[in-house]
C-alpha cells in the first residue's frame, strides 16, 4: 500500500511475486528513465489511484490470467465533468442561460477526454464504462432539472422539460436494456450527444434572443425561446426514439425465442 517512486538511475525492474493475488493501491511511478513492472501471482488489481509506470514509461510483464488497470487521469476527468454538470444546473435554475452552455460544453470536453484518454492508455475497462454513463445521467438531470426549476412557475414549460427528461433517460435506458438482453441496441435519433448538442446550443443562443424579443416578460422572467424550442426537440423526439427502439428490442427478443 506504500507508494513507490523510481527517483534516479537508468532503466530498471521492478517485480512482485504472490501465491494469490497483487493488490496495488498506491502509486508505482518513475521520475528518471523507464520503470518496467514484472507482476507475477494469480491475478493483479491496481486501483484507481494508482500509475503504472508513471512519469517515464515501461512495460507491464504478467504472468498470471487477468489485469485491472485503473487511471487517475480518467478519474479526475470524470470528476471534473460532473463538477461542471452541477456548474451547470445551479446557472440554468437562476436562467444564466450563456453560463450555463459554457459549463455544459466545458463538461462535455471532459467527457470525451475522459474516454479518449482511456483509449489511448489502454485502461478502459467495463467499471469506466459504468462509470461514465453514471456521469452522463447525472449531468444530464443537471441540466434538465436546473430547467424544471426555473421553469417550476410556468406549468407548460415545466411539463415539456419533465417530458424531455423522461425521453433523455428512455433513450439511454433502451440501450442498456438491448445490451443486457443481448440484443444489438437499435439505431435512433436523440442518442447522449445529439441531446447535448441541441440543449447547449438552445442554451446559447437564448442569451441573444432575449433582449431583443423578450422586453416585457409576462411570467416575470425571461423565457428564452431557443431553450424552450431546444427542449421542445428533445421531449418530442426522444419519446419517439424511445419507443421505436422499445418496439424493435422485444422484436428482436420476440424473433430470438421462436
Amino acid at each position: 500500500n506504500a507508494a513507490i517512486n523510481k527517483m534516479a538511475g537508468g532503466e530498471a525492474s521492478l517485480t512482485l511475486n504472490a501465491a494469490n493475488a497483487i493488490n496495488i493501491n498506491a502509486p508505482i511511478t518513475s521520475n528518471n528513465f523507464t520503470l518496467n513492472l514484472n507482476l507475477n501471482g494469480a491475478t493483479a488489481n491496481v486501483a484507481a489511484t494508482t500509475m503504472v509506470p508513471g512519469t517515464q514509461q515501461g512495460t507491464i510483464n504478467l504472468n498470471f490470467g487477468t489485469l485491472n488497470l485503473g487511471s487517475t487521469a480518467t478519474t479526475l476527468a470524470n470528476g471534473a465533468s460532473l463538477g461542471f454538470a452541477i456548474a451547470t444546473g445551479l446557472c440554468l435554475s437562476v436562467g444564466h442561460f450563456g453560463f450555463g452552455a459554457v459549463f455544459a460544453t466545458l463538461s462535455a470536453f471532459l467527457d470525451t477526454l475522459d474516454g479518449m484518454v482511456a483509449r489511448l492508455t489502454g485502461v478502459s475497462s467495463d467499471a469506466g464504462e459504468v462509470l461514465d454513463a453514471t456521469v452522463d445521467r447525472y449531468a444530464e438531470f443537471l441540466f434538465l432539472g436546473g430547467l424544471a426549476f426555473y421553469y417550476r412557475e410556468i406549468p407548460v414549460l415545466l411539463v415539456i422539460t419533465l417530458f424531455a427528461l423522461m425521453g433523455s433517460f428512455m433513450v439511454s435506458y433502451s440501450s442498456a436494456k438491448a445490451e443486457a438482453m443481448n440484443v444489438s441496441p437499435p439505431k435512433g435519433a436523440m442518442r447522449r450527444p445529439e441531446r447535448a448538442v441541441y440543449l447547449t446550443l438552445g442554451a446559447l443562443f437564448s442569451p441573444i434572443t432575449i433582449p431583443l424579443f423578450e422586453v416585457v416578460r409576462p411570467y416575470g422572467i425571461a423565457i428564452g425561446h431557443p431553450m424552450v424550442m431546444a427542449i421542445a426537440m428533445v421531449a418530442l423526439l426522444s419519446n419517439v426514439s424511445a419507443i421505436e427502439r422499445m418496439w424493435a428490442i422485444a422484436k428482436a427478443i420476440r424473433v430470438r425465442e421462436l
